[in-house]
């Protein structure tokens, strides 16, 4: 597979199983992530809508930016990894890719709205001393 390089100018070659194994690892630290039951992404929809109607009905957005946000055909993030080309064995830099979402269009609004309003589930939870981020394995086959 043909990948860009983190942090140089560049492609890398990469054997798909190579690629795929290195993303496993990871995925599998316990420390930084967490395997999720089932797919968070409806529960966390109807969460958004339901904050979206109250800063609708309270003014602090208006109808048009009401339709702009509202999350619709929202998919998983998706999670790859680029080669890390400046140290040693080639690790993967982890990379969350959130376009299509549901946050991604609500993610554009002021801060203060976003971190006032946002469900505690969707947050990053403090476990242990670490930060733990929920992501639903999509490497695994």
């Amino acid at each position: 597979m043909i990948l860009p390089a983190d942090k140089v100018t560049g492609v890398v070659v990469m054997n798909s199983q190579d690629n795929r194994g290195k993303a496993k690892a990871l995925l599998s630290d316990t420390t930084t992530y967490q395997p999720l039951g089932r797919n968070p992404t409806s529960r966390f929809s109807s969460q958004a809508i339901k904050q979206l109607q109250e800063l609708r009905n309270s003014g602090e957005i208006n109808e048009a930016q009401y339709r702009r946000l509202y999350p619709t055909g929202c998919v998983v993030p998706r999670f790859y990894g680029l080669p890390k080309l400046h140290k040693p064995d080639v690790p993967l830099r982890p990379i969350v890719a959130s376009r299509g979402s549901v946050t991604y269009e609500i993610a554009k609004l002021r801060p203060h709205l976003v971190s006032a309003r946002a469900p505690k589930s969707a947050l990053l939870k403090e476990q242990r001393g670490t930060r733990r981020s929920p992501v639903v394995d999509s490497v695994g086959g």
